[in-house]
């Protein structure tokens, strides 16, 4: 799940998709996977993408920070600024900076501003797209 993560921020899509093509299960971190699972097949534009999410779904449970990817990954592939909004929203609750920056990246305009700023602050490169 941390490479899935990893290679989204580079902008490496197809690579991402390879990391999560397996569907696993009984985990601690299940939930997490499949929501990034999810986020990467949006990303690369999959035909499946509605299957990720939909397989993802009923994993999260009580997990937010999984439930704020899945979010990011259901407003990308719905291209629903509020579901982005919302995404950012929970990883700024969760003082999750890294993540909260990803989606505001996404957002573009101001959001992707702060966005740039946080990333400097932790010493992180920027996104590739």
């Amino acid at each position: 799940m941390f490479g899935i993560d990893l290679e989204l921020h580079r902008g490496r899509f197809g690579e991402a998709v390879a990391l999560g093509a397996a569907s696993v299960t009984g985990s601690q971190w299940t939930a997490t996977y499949a929501c990034s699972r999810a986020e990467a097949f949006v990303r690369a534009g999959r035909d499946d993408a509605a299957e990720a999410i939909a397989w993802a779904e009923p994993r999260v449970g009580e997990d937010r920070y999984a439930r704020a990817v899945l979010l990011r990954a259901q407003g990308l592939h719905d291209s629903d600024e509020s579901l982005l909004r919302e995404s950012k929203a929970r990883f700024e609750e969760m003082e999750c900076p890294f993540q909260a920056a990803r989606t505001g990246w996404l957002l573009g305009g101001s959001d992707r501003e702060q966005a740039k700023e946080t990333f400097e602050r932790l010493g992180a490169t920027l996104p590739a797209d």
